[in-house]
């Protein structure tokens, strides 16, 4: 009876026992794969599972699956047993599911355990009972063989054999109840060399691992919490800043923030100027007279010497008090301040410092915190200045775009007033002077050949006005487009000047919208002008290239060539507007302008500007 009952007892607990270790075993290991899921790294995960499966002799498989039930990762090679998926999930309240299952080698337990917070999926674990029942099992027997034994020769033998017996195996149920209910402290008897004591000395190394996967998991768990205190902390930061309309604003959102997460009252925030010169840009908790002398002259001792070789938040004057805070401190007697770069990728933008009321109240792990927090303002006080760089280029782009609109149209009218003004008056002079030269007697000789002269002089001021017409804005460009305003133009200059030219067209012909024909004829103005003034070219070949997208026009010479970069250079630093002017007509339109130039070896000019289907006209260009 004894014996039957201290089986019934050891199977039951042993199989308890057995459930709760393949319960923790689960819970550990779902909390060792929460990094690689967060992360998606199936590397890790594998080799996670792979190495739990290796180093605990009961576990036979391992299945990790999604929110889906998809599996993510599984421990058996090739492919799943069929149906095992299927065969356990998580209880109704996402709690811990546990099914025996029967297989080859015997029962298994199948433990499916929800990962942490975080992350959804389940995690199924399977162990084997085979080898705990086989010794629950060689245990009874062992104990009926020896009770049948006892029995021969004397009751009284039995009885106190039985009890020597299971004595040892009551103590481990006693353990087992103890560990039960959370007590690992609890070690069964394990002296000897029989299989009570094997059992025994089984039970207690289960213990330990047991006790030291909750000391893991209790350890991942603290260290889980720290990340999610600092992903929030980043999270707050970045809501506070994210609205900031100035660096200022920004400075003074993020000081707050950061006092509030490390429960401090003062600081204040440097930012750098241009070549790192330091202001006061925010602060909090600080004297009013502190603050007023530190706008006149920052404190030396609190001004980092380098700005820019600061890449990690320290503790300034660390080992003594700070000089400047007394006035901030006045009933604490030491204090101290740290010190956090803003640094982005580009630069360090300005210090923060945090002022403690004692040393040693930041901790390393804090300074590590403020650190990343650092790193997270810099980059916020960067994307400022870049949106407030950007906006004032846009700003530019439009006024200088507006200029450039009212620059054609002052041309335009000055050119129409000229036509229809001062040439129209320059040609009724000459048929004037036509008709007095008519009526001019014969033996008046002097006075007609002064009329002629004078006719001459009026004939070449209209061939000016003329000229000056066609370069203010010529009316061809408007009426037949750029294609043959830039051929009249070219001719006329460059021809008059011995010097040779080839217009060259690829591609369907068709009128561009007014901005573009404008930009590119100007470009090319500007272009055959310089290469008049300064190339010394015997020859200039012009192409004109039209598609679908872009159209794009290149202008090469012969000429002496020149060093592009040192020009450029030159060009900006004597304010000439030539080269610039030229690539700003092109970016303005979303274009492109490069020029490739040698000393001695020629100039290409090449300019390309996209064009929009929708603003492609479709009128002939002109041949």
């Amino acid at each position: 009876g004894n014996t039957l009952r201290t089986h019934i007892a050891l199977d039951d607990l042993a199989q308890e026992q057995f459930e709760r270790r393949s319960v923790a075993t689960a819970t550990g290991l779902a909390a060792q794969i929460t990094e690689p899921m967060l992360t998606n790294d199936l590397f890790a995960l594998y080799d996670m599972i792979n190495k739990a499966l290796l180093n605990t002799p009961d576990m036979r498989y391992v299945l990790v699956l999604d929110a889906e039930g998809r599996v993510l990762a599984h421990t058996f090679g090739p492919g799943l047993p069929r149906g095992l998926v299927e065969a356990n999930d998580l209880g109704p309240d996402k709690s811990i599911g546990i099914r025996r299952l029967r297989t080859e080698e015997g029962p298994v337990l199948d433990v499916a355990a929800p990962l942490p917070e975080g992350v959804d999926g389940v995690l199924r674990l399977g162990m084997s009972e085979r080898d705990l029942i086989a010794a629950v099992d060689r245990h009874t027997m062992q104990l009926l063989a020896l009770t049948a034994l006892s029995l021969l020769p004397v009751l009284t033998f039995t009885y106190i054999l039985g009890r020597a017996l299971t004595r040892p195996l009551l103590q481990l149920v006693d353990v087992t109840r103890a560990i039960a209910r959370g007590d690992l402290g609890q070690t069964a008897p394990s002296e000897g060399r029989d299989e009570v004591a094997q059992l025994g000395a089984s039970f207690n190394a289960m213990t330990e691992a047991l006790a030291a996967s909750q000391a893991a998991l209790q350890a991942s768990n603290r260290t889980l919490q720290e990340r999610n205190e600092e992903l929030a902390t980043l999270y707050a930061i970045a809501t506070a800043i994210a609205f900031a309309d100035s660096v200022e604003n920004l400075a003074e959102a993020a000081l707050a923030r950061v006092l509030d997460v490390l429960g401090l009252q003062a600081g204040w925030v440097l930012l750098a100027r241009e070549e790192d010169n330091l202001y006061l840009a925010a602060y909090k908790g600080l004297a009013e007279e502190m603050v007023a002398q530190w706008r006149r002259q920052l404190p030396q001792e609190c001004v980092p010497a380098d700005l820019q070789t600061l890449s990690e938040a320290i503790i300034a004057h660390e080992g003594r008090p700070c000089p400047n805070l007394g006035a901030c401190f006045a009933d604490e007697a030491r204090f101290c301040h740290t010190a956090v770069p803003l640094r982005s990728r580009r630069r360090v933008w300005g210090v923060m410092h945090v002022a403690c009321p004692y040393p040693g109240c930041v901790s390393t792990h804090r300074l590590g915190l403020l650190t990343t927090i650092g790193n997270q303002v810099g980059v916020a006080i960067e994307n400022t200045h870049l949106a407030t760089e950007q906006q004032h280029q846009l700003m530019r782009r439009r006024l200088l775009e507006q200029v450039m609109a009212a620059q054609e149209e002052e041309r335009k009218r000055i050119a129409r007033e000229l036509h229809d003004e001062l040439a129209q008056s320059l040609i009724v002079l000459m048929r004037d002077l036509e008709h007095l030269a008519e009526q001019v007697t014969p033996g008046h000789a002097r006075l007609r050949r002064r009329i002629r002269d004078t006719r001459s002089l009026v004939q070449r001021t209209l061939d000016q006005t003329r000229s000056l017409i066609f370069d203010l804005r010529p009316t061809i460009l408007d009426d037949l487009g750029l294609v043959p305003a830039l051929r009249r133009y070219a001719r006329q200059r460059l021809e008059e000047a011995g010097i040779q030219f080839r217009l060259d067209i690829e591609g369907e012909t068709s009128r561009l919208p007014a901005a573009i024909e404008t930009a590119l004829y100007r470009i090319a103005q500007e272009a055959i002008s310089n290469v008049m003034r300064h190339a010394r070219a015997s020859r200039v070949d012009i192409a004109l290239r039209f598609a679908p997208e872009q159209v794009e026009m290149c202008v090469q010479d012969d000429g002496v060539g020149f060093d592009v970069p040192s020009v450029l250079a030159a060009t900006s630093r004597n304010g000439c507007i030539g080269l610039l002017g030229m690539r700003e007509r092109a970016e303005l339109l979303g274009g492109q302008l490069h020029l490739d130039s040698r000393p001695q070896a020629g100039t290409t000019l090449t300019v390309r500007i996209p064009l929009e289907d929708s603003a492609h006209d479709t009128r002939d260009a002109g041949g």
